[in-house]
């Protein structure tokens, strides 16, 4: 496949001006995240831009991580890549060049050990293609798997989505008078933290929306307010709380701590559907339940984000390139599992 992209690694001026002239992609929200990777973990983040004909068709932020003296590594593209013209008829042409260029670029040119979790939905003409282009799927299991509600549709109508005991549950938690109050402040992110530590010790779960992981987050992104924190309470106690991403034209949902009376009172419910309508009154497009994994996400919190309704979408496995030879392969087992 004849190819004339370029990749063209960013700085942070470049990446901001490229975020002031592409509003709706998540470029900010993706140089946040990769900000507070970088800060609590052994990655180094990466942004590149492609470039067609010297115009910026795409974009791309990546985590590198090498290993000392042998100059060999792992670097790992998550949701990639976003295509900056998402109307363009050529988007799956384009998207298959910058795969064949980033394979090109990093394993060949570069010798690194390369995987990415694609931007683009499983299907069997897109297995072709990976294939054509020298990429291995890392598992058989689905991609990344979640639910969209289309909030251009009435509350009414997306009420009339939910699961029989969902919609139960959340009028239970009304006429209980949970209330609902939204915050971003640094004593509320504080309550919040302890609330999910609290959550994934008693529950032991795992959750790659790690307390350290959403406290950088917040602290990188405090000052443009794409981070939100809901609150429920009755009675003046505390019941827990949600934090909504706000990603492009969705709202997404990040993570969730809600103790044991709140979930009797179906604050968790109330919770949830409060921040849809937020999301929808402030003229979002979409809103994500974050993750609903037939095998990855727990049974309890896959219920539960299923039964408020919505599309589900599927995206394609994580894919794998890298040169032949024994490094390569203890790279593969070693590395990849520790990311």
């Amino acid at each position: 496949m004849s190819c004339e992209l370029k990749i063209r690694q960013f700085d942070q001026s470049e990446w901001n001006q490229l975020i002031a002239e592409s509003p709706d992609l998540c470029l900010q929200q993706l140089w946040q995240y990769g900000e507070a990777k970088q800060q609590i973990g052994s990655w180094q983040t990466v942004r590149m831009v492609f470039l067609q004909n010297e115009k910026i068709v795409g974009a791309a932020q990546a985590a590198l991580r090498l290993i000392p003296i042998i100059n060999m590594g792992l670097i790992w593209l998550s949701r990639a890549p976003l295509i900056l013209d998402t109307e363009t008829e050529n988007k799956d042409l384009l998207t298959a060049q910058i795969l064949e260029q980033l394979k090109k670029y990093w394993v060949d040119q570069k010798r690194l050990y390369l995987r990415i979790a694609p931007s683009f939905s499983f299907s069997a003409a897109n297995e072709q293609l990976v294939k054509k282009l020298g990429y291995k799927m890392t598992t058989k299991n689905q991609g990344w798997t979640s639910y969209k509600l289309d909030l251009s549709l009435t509350l009414e109508v997306l009420e009339s989505q939910f699961r029989k005991n969902w919609r139960q549950c959340l009028k239970k938690s009304q006429d209980l008078g949970v209330k609902v109050t939204s915050n971003g402040t640094d004593e509320i992110m504080r309550t919040f933290i302890s609330d999910l530590e609290s959550l994934i010790e008693n529950k032991k779960l795992k959750t790659s929306a790690t307390p350290t992981l959403i406290k950088a987050i917040y602290d990188f992104s405090r000052n443009e307010n794409t981070l939100q924190i809901y609150s429920a309470d009755v009675d003046g106690r505390h019941l827990g709380s949600i934090i909504i991403a706000y990603y492009g034209k969705t709202g997404f949902y990040l993570a969730g701590a809600v103790n044991e009376e709140g979930r009797r009172s179906g604050a968790n419910h109330n919770l949830l559907w409060h921040a849809v309508t937020m999301a929808k009154s402030s003229g979002y497009r979409w809103f994500d339940v974050g993750g609903a994994h037939p095998i990855n996400t727990p049974p309890g919190i896959l219920y539960f984000k299923q039964g408020l309704g919505g599309q589900q979408y599927q995206l394609f496995p994580e894919i794998e390139a890298y040169s032949p030879g024994l490094v390569y392969k203890l790279l593969n087992r070693i590395i990849s599992n520790k990311r």
